[in-house]
């Protein structure tokens, strides 16, 4: 070859080797702008539908919730597939009804092949209500399950595969739904549960109907009171039937309360088990963790007051468990109250938890009747179901919500409040209706009775003669306790006022609390040309109910005395009588040794009496009127008599004071002697002085 032919050569392969470089260069610009549009494809899959269901599209991805392992079979249908558990040292493995993966809940319709095969650490399984298929050898050589829960109606001859339940314990269990029975016992056989010893069962739910009614509910009551908070008081004050506490100017408020039977919250099954057991000390049975034991407490008639702990891990045994029923429960409570009380208002109070919210009820007031309507007595907040999805999911630690699974008594309390035509005796009649998977089941809880007295003032002078003009108020002694405080003091408050002579008022109590349930009439205008009068005491008032012969209702009362008070027909009779006043010479003002009564204004020497009173070595009674004032307002009045010697007008004020701080604690402010306000009582004061007390209420 010539040296210019070489040389040509030479150039060829350089312009052939350029030429491929470039062809290269060309293909990886190619590639990287392939890829750059990729990259940004996927990122703007992951901005519009985020990053979990970007995987969830991705149909052989596995996910890992709680204790096992899912792949999502279809993204639209919105379902997943249990592939297997997180870890095989799961003793119970829960096929659950559904699984959230990312933001999404996915049904678990089928169990992967394979699944389980050869796990020796799994005792028990449920398999959930949506489950369609279970793969072939899905449980195949699991040699100590016992027991299997079939929850799913939807398995067929097709949708089980081969040897699905072959190899296991010799003496398992299957549990199927109901209606199921013949046609699960062949597919179970066909899929390897055909050992002698084992056995296939059918769930039998607790059935109501013509043949068997809804039950009784376990408690109900009616009272007279608000009884809501049952830990403060007794069982006899919560069938409190007949009450003479209330006064007419207090809300009188009745209870009605429900607790409903067990029955109604669910239904308790029966498994093979292996494993430890706890064993109640009352009725035998066996259970696995302590919360299905705790159930037997609160879902059965068992106290389940002690258990034995058998740590034996080879036992083969019955279990017992319990499964929530979350058909809803409608409560009705029905009110009729009588003319003689008005409604005010109404609560609905769970006990332990309190007062229930206005929203989660319906209340309605026609006329007299008043219902209270609950959707749904088994929901929150009247009862919180037992959350079975999480028991299963560690049943050897699950613990649940404090309150899950507690039958707590629902109360309605009704506030009414009396009115003119309050009489004797009024009575508020209650029932409860209460409507579950079709039936419906009413429970009259009868009536409660609040029974007053009645009072009528006559006004009189001293012959007996009727007076006109005069008006008066009525004060009733209770106890006032501070907040916090067990210790009250008594104190008069005013229970009705412009009482007119002749005028029956009806509403008088024996009081909330136990005494002398004392009374006191004040006379606030007088008939013109008639003397103030003394206020008027009376008290024990007492009902005597008969409700066994329905005589009805008999008061007594009596005076400071204790004599016996007029009373006819319930209603007590007093008459206060007034002096006319005595007539002056030539208009001046009588003096004071003449009326008996001081201006305040002239001071007689000590040893001086009246002239027209002749000097006596015999005693006599001395009269003085204390009046109590609080804060400008009239609290109490009193009338002190003493017995003193000739010339001895001396009034003790200590025992007034002492009383006003024990039963009022105030101190005192001021003291008016006759209308005119003084530094100290002097040491003797005239017969008839009417001395005013101030206090500030501390």
């Amino acid at each position: 070859m010539s040296k210019i032919q070489k040389q040509e050569e030479k150039v060829l392969e350089k312009f052939e080797k350029t030429k491929d470089d470039k062809k290269q260069e060309k293909r990886r610009k190619q590639a990287a702008s392939f890829l750059a549009i990729l990259m940004l494809t996927f990122c703007s899959i992951a901005a519009i539908f985020g990053k979990n269901a970007f995987i969830a599209n991705a149909a052989s991805t596995n996910v890992k919730v709680d204790k096992g392992w899912y792949t999502i079979t279809s993204e639209s249908a919105g379902t997943a597939q249990y592939k297997k558990p997180a870890k095989k040292g799961y003793v119970w493995i829960n096929i659950p009804n559904t699984v959230k993966i990312g933001n999404k809940e996915y049904k678990v319709t089928s169990i992967a092949s394979n699944a389980l095969k050869g796990n020796l650490n799994i005792r028990e399984t449920i398999i959930g209500e949506n489950v369609t298929k279970v793969g072939k050898k899905a449980f195949y050589g699991c040699k100590y399950l016992t027991s299997i829960n079939i929850r799913t109606a939807k398995l067929t001859k097709r949708s089980i595969g081969a040897s699905a339940f072959a190899g296991i314990k010799e003496e398992a269990m299957a549990v199927v739904p109901e209606g199921k029975l013949p046609a699960y016992k062949a597919i179970l056989k066909k899929a390897g549960l055909n050992g002698k010893k084992q056995k296939v069962k059918e769930e039998k739910p607790l059935k109501f109907g013509p043949n068997k009614p809804l039950p009784s509910p376990e408690s109900v009551s009616f009272s007279v009171g608000d009884h809501s908070d049952y830990g403060t008081i007794t069982a006899e004050e919560l069938s409190t039937k007949n009450s003479s506490a209330y006064s007419m100017d207090e809300v009188v408020p009745f209870t009605s309360g429900l607790c409903l039977h067990y029955d109604i919250f669910g239904k308790w099954n029966t498994k093979t088990a292996y494993n430890h057991r706890l064993i109640c000390g009352v009725c035998g049975k066996c259970f696995q963790t302590e919360t299905m034991l705790a159930f037997e407490h609160v879902f059965s008639d068992c106290s389940a007051v002690n258990w034995l702990f058998d740590e034996n891990t080879e036992h083969v045994f019955t279990e017992n468990y319990f499964v929530p029923d979350p058909a809803p429960c409608k409560a009705v409570f029905r009110f009729t109250i009588p003319q003689g009380l008005s409604y005010k208002r109404l609560k609905v109070v769970r006990l332990g938890t309190g007062e229930i919210k206005e929203s989660e009820y319906h209340t309605e007031v026609s006329g007299q009747e008043v219902s209270v309507t609950i959707d749904d007595i088994k929901r929150p907040p009247f009862y919180y179901p037992f959350n079975e999805q999480e028991y299963f999911k560690n049943q050897a630690t699950y613990y649940g919500f404090e309150e899950e699974a507690v039958r707590s008594p629902i109360y309605v309390v009704l506030d009414t409040v009396m009115n003119r035509e309050t009489v004797l005796e009024n009575t508020v009649t209650s029932s409860v209706t209460y409507s579950y998977k079709g039936l419906e089941k009413t429970v009259d809880l009868g009536g409660a009775s609040v029974h007053v007295a009645g009072l009528k003032i006559d006004n009189t002078d001293e012959a007996g003669n009727r007076l006109d003009g005069a008006s008066f108020t009525l004060y009733q002694e209770r106890a006032s306790f501070q907040e916090g405080s067990m210790i009250g003091v008594n104190k008069l408050v005013k229970v009705a006022e412009g009482i007119k002579p002749g005028e029956a008022v009806t509403g008088l109590s024996i009081g909330q609390m136990d005494g002398e349930n004392c009374y006191r009439i004040v006379q606030d205008t007088f008939p013109d040309g008639y003397e103030e009068t003394e206020d008027m005491r009376f008290k024990n008032i007492e009902f005597r109910v008969n409700i066994n012969t329905k005589r009805g209702t008999t008061v007594t009362a009596e005076d400071l005395d204790g004599k016996k008070l007029p009373v006819k027909d319930g209603v007590i009779n007093i008459t206060v009588q007034n002096k006319a006043k005595q007539k002056t010479n030539s208009g001046s003002q009588p003096s004071s040794t003449a009326s008996g009564v001081s201006n305040g204004t002239d001071k007689k020497p000590e040893n001086s009496q009246p002239a027209s009173t002749p000097v006596s070595n015999t005693k006599k009674q001395v009269k003085a009127r204390a009046t109590y004032y609080l804060d400008g307002e009239r609290e109490s009045s009193m009338t002190f008599k003493q017995t003193v010697g000739p010339a001895e007008t001396k009034i003790d004020s200590k025992c007034i004071h002492d009383r006003a701080y024990f039963f009022t604690n105030c101190s005192l402010e001021k003291v008016v002697l006759n209308g005119a306000e003084v530094d100290s009582l002097p040491s003797k004061v005239e017969d008839g002085s009417e001395i005013g007390y101030f206090y500030i209420s501390q």
